[in-house]
């Protein structure tokens, strides 16, 4: 069954005929047409891929499979058969539904919601292996980067070493914006680099990716500027304690809330529950946040094929903070750490 076919089925469940895609993973999961614009219609007849002519012969060699046609064909014509049509209710804005809408008229719409996030959850051997190269990308980078960082640097200089890697090596553009906090701002899960300056007996948390061949990675390594502090060392290894306890207990069918209980149980027992305030992990695909949400309201199961991430962390204000992330892939009954980088402390000295 062609992902296209796996769709439609979908599509039956939710009580419609056809549907129309415009987000680039979408056009990119089900026709395998890199370009990023361009609209997909599926219908129980036709699989069309409408671009413009800039990517006229980029679809044709991408998306064999696929009737490509000039973008300002009339969808009307397409859906002439169809009275009920999803849409991707979470990438249109309401003024790019409204001109669809009128566009075709006389159709009923129906959210397409998360039916295709579910079915883009677990990865084939080609997505593992997109992804696994993604992983092997971010890993040498960080490599590359620690051997060259040094107290005095900007926090953006670092950033730089870790996205230039990965796009001299390989092409590859960052999965998300890096982020690449020290000091007290290492405190901030999501900081985005800036000009301060490393100094000595200072965290430096490092959360960065690629995005390679059409797919992501994610790593988060803390290491320490200088020599870590014995409270430094302590917060460090709870959450490599949580983390590990997580990752050796991740396996196909668990829940995903029941794996983010385990590190953050872990951490509330040595009394730092209130500083991790995040989700455990999220899956990782096309699109840096994926399925399964792994967090303690997440109603998702793990299962065989899914790849996500397990990245507990600890965040103290005005102190600073410490985050470990690796990438997992599961299996029915156990799991693969796809990330390589070592977690040991690190001191930059």
């Amino acid at each position: 069954m062609t992902r296209a076919d796996a769709l439609l089925k979908k599509l039956n469940e939710i009580g419609a005929e056809s549907a129309v895609l415009r987000a680039p993973a979408s056009l990119l999961y089900i026709t395998g047409f890199s370009g990023g614009e361009g609209t997909v219609v599926l219908t129980g007849e036709r699989r069309c891929l409408l671009v413009d002519s800039r990517y006229t012969l980029q679809a044709a060699a991408e998306s064999p499979d696929f009737e490509i046609l000039p973008y300002d064909v009339s969808l009307s014509q397409i859906l002439e058969k169809s009275k009920s049509v999803a849409y991707e209710d979470d990438f249109l804005s309401v003024s790019a539904f409204s001109r669809l809408e009128t566009s075709v008229p006389g159709k009923t719409w129906i959210n397409l919601g998360d039916a295709l996030l579910h079915l883009r959850k677990s990865k084939d051997f080609g997505e593992l292996s997109a992804i696994t190269a993604a992983v092997k990308l971010a890993d040498a980078a960080f490599a590359y980067a620690v051997q060259r960082i040094r107290p005095g640097m900007r926090e953006f200089e670092v950033a730089a070493l870790l996205e230039g890697y990965m796009r001299r090596e390989a092409g590859a553009l960052p999965s998300f914006p890096t982020v690449c906090v020290s000091g007290v701002r290492s405190a901030l899960p999501h900081g985005a680099a800036s000009e301060k300056v490393l100094g000595k007996g200072e965290f430096l948390t490092m959360d960065f990716g690629c995005l390679l061949d059409g797919y992501c990675s994610d790593i988060t390594r803390t290491v320490v500027i200088g020599s870590a502090s014995d409270r430094q060392k302590e917060i460090y290894n709870i959450v490599l304690y949580a983390q590990s306890l997580a990752e050796n207990a991740a396996h196909g069918g668990m829940d995903a809330a029941e794996l983010d209980s385990i590190a953050r149980g872990s951490i509330e027992s040595f009394g730092y529950g209130e500083y991790f305030g995040h989700a455990l992990g999220h899956g990782v695909g096309l699109e840096i946040h994926e399925y399964p949400t792994v967090s303690p309201r997440s109603n998702h199961k793990i299962e065989s094929g899914d790849v996500f991430t397990v990245e507990p962390g600890i965040y103290i204000p005005d102190f600073g903070g410490v985050r470990i992330e690796d990438m997992l892939y599961a299996t029915p009954d156990s799991y693969a750490v796809l990330t390589k980088t070592s977690k040991k402390l690190l001191e930059i000295l």
